[in-house]
């Protein structure tokens, strides 16, 4: 095709003529084969944790269970034992499974005591995503318990999380309704998933929560997201996948979200299963990002000043200069995050008395959003390591 002129005998641009469609691709082309470069803009990152905090949670739903079936109807429901609410019971972390034992919700239950004529209940907070699936997995259950369902409107009860730096990991002695007098119109359970990571708090609208929050500072959900990702600990939707992993791969044994001892429920058979005589290779493992220009962080830190761009969601992580799939990136806030990695390629984890892969001297990259490499380095935190099982070993039988 000849070149176009305009009247004055100059050749016009050729963009003008290219379509739309066209011109998009051939930005995308010229983006993607520039060098990353320091001049790009930096990605904001938030600050740094603080030692005592508090995040409101707008990302959580809540579902309530009421009734005097309640307790019976939630237990065969869920991986934790479920009792009759006292003053003195304790809320818990748990899930509910598909009957094939893959995760469907992973849910904090708080339960009240019987104060009425529809006898005692739970709230369930979950993430907001899959809430409307929930109620329907709850509602399909439901048959003839003597239960009432309902989702809860957005500000009838706001969840929280605080966190202070001499809090209990147990949750022993701290019942879901157990509140200073002052402070009625509370719920609040310790959240034992991992070290350090505090309380669980609902707060019923026009709760006087100055006690609550006093000597505590304000902080952001990508904060507080920060303080599950140094931990290794998951959460919602995003971060668990409806029906596609596993309660091991996710970590919800070591977490205290299974009772390997009660009866049954849905999903339990494979999961017992999976327990007693399987082999979990694959966990969500904390992870830290870092340039791959310098060497590999000695310890997973937070880091404030990162201004790298996040992996793809479910980008693949790949050892450098190798062949093989150590793991996937989940999700992450500035140079932390989570990934599901396979236990004896990336750490030095033995899951199984075969030959592991670990070799301390490979180098495991991931691909940025922005078409850079990223070096990527997973950590086993210290209540992780000494709940994952050494491998059994098989006994001859002459």
């Amino acid at each position: 095709m000849p070149p176009l002129f305009r009247s004055s005998g100059q050749p016009l641009p050729l963009a003008r003529y290219i379509c739309a469609r066209c011109s998009l691709r051939l930005n995308a082309a010229r983006q993607a084969s520039r060098p990353f470069s320091s001049t790009r803009p930096s990605h904001s990152v938030p600050a740094k944790p603080p030692a005592s905090g508090y995040a409101s949670l707008q990302s959580r739903s809540l579902i309530s269970i009421t009734g005097n079936d309640s307790p019976k109807f939630l237990h065969g429901l869920v991986t934790s034992s479920v009792t009759t609410p006292t003053p003195s019971t304790p809320g818990f972390y748990t899930a509910f499974l598909t009957a094939q034992g893959k995760v469907l919700h992973d849910v904090f239950v708080y339960p009240i005591p019987s104060t009425t004529d529809t006898g005692e209940g739970f709230i369930l907070e979950l993430d907001s995503t899959n809430a409307a699936d929930l109620l329907k997995h709850l509602k399909r259950h439901k048959l003839r318990s003597k239960v009432a369902l309902r989702a809860l409107d957005e500000g009838e009860w706001t969840p929280y999380a605080l966190w202070r730096p001499d809090d209990r990991w147990t949750p022993h002695g701290l019942g879901g309704g157990e509140t200073p007098p002052s402070l009625t119109g509370v719920l609040q359970l310790v959240d034992a998933r991992a070290p350090g990571l505090g309380r669980r708090v609902l707060v019923a609208s026009g709760a006087d929560t100055a006690c609550l929050f006093d000597g505590l500072e304000s902080a952001t959900p990508d904060q507080y997201r920060i303080r599950r990702y140094v931990r290794g600990v998951p959460e919602g939707q995003t971060e668990i996948p409806r029906d596609g992993s596993f309660p091991m791969n996710v970590n919800l044994d070591t977490m205290g979200a299974v009772d390997f001892r009660k009866g049954c429920y849905v999903g339990q058979e494979l999961t017992i299963r999976t327990h007693h005589t399987g082999v979990v290779r694959r966990r969500i493992l904390p992870v830290a990002l870092y340039d791959t220009s310098t060497s590999p962080p000695e310890a997973l830190k937070y880091d404030a000043a990162w201004n790298g761009a996040l992996p793809g969601a479910e980008a693949e992580i790949k050892v450098d200069g190798k062949r093989g799939k150590p793991g996937k990136w989940i999700a992450g806030v500035g140079n932390v995050g989570l990934a599901m990695v396979r236990l004896e390629m990336m750490t030095d984890l033995t899951v199984t008395n075969e030959a592991t892969a670990f070799d301390a001297q490979d180098k495991f990259v991931v691909g940025s959003e922005e078409g850079t490499q990223l070096g990527v380095k997973a950590f086993v935190p210290d209540w992780l390591r000494g709940k994952v099982r050494a491998p059994k070993v098989q006994k001859r039988v002459e």
